[in-house]
């Protein structure tokens, strides 16, 4: 650091960051304000019914999405605070992304990344299909997953 002696440097222990939280009244708190639940009542019924789908097809066949989303812009949801306090209202920009591959891992589709613009600017003039990317982009109004998106 430029002008500052190294003896001048701030010294602090392992648990400097713990003792000054503690007298200062900080505690990290988690900004509630929308909550989910997952209702685990029918599981045993639904892996019942999707063995009896499955039984028929050898496991390379059997494939598995899962989709994710990424929300670049979406404020923290927790933080450093003497007191609880209310949380900010989401930023519901976001890039889904979806993966998928066989029962077996032997065979891996390219990602689809599906977001709101038709032609993003960080892509330039490249094509928006798989090329030395190896991803596939699409795009729709709210950047979910669609049936045509899926179909394709």
């Amino acid at each position: 650091m430029s002008g500052i002696e190294p003896e001048q440097f701030l010294k602090c222990s392992n648990g400097w960051l713990a003792s000054f939280k503690r007298q200062h009244g900080l505690k990290q708190h988690t900004f509630h304000g929308e909550a989910g639940a997952v209702k685990e009542t029918n599981i045993e019924q639904a892996r019942t019914h999707l063995k009896a789908i499955t039984d028929g097809y050898h496991p390379c066949d059997i494939f598995n999405m899962d989709k994710t989303g990424l929300f670049g812009r979406m404020p923290p949801d927790r933080g450093l605070a003497t007191h609880r306090m209310s949380g900010l209202k989401s930023e519901k920009t976001r890039l889904s992304y979806t993966f998928t591959v066989n029962a077996l891992g032997t065979e891996r589709l390219p990602p689809l990344i599906i977001g709101k613009s038709a032609r993003p600017i960080c892509f330039g003039r490249k094509s928006l299909r798989i090329g030395p990317y190896f991803y596939d982009y699409w795009w729709t109004k709210k950047a979910w997953m669609t049936g045509e998106i899926f179909d394709q």
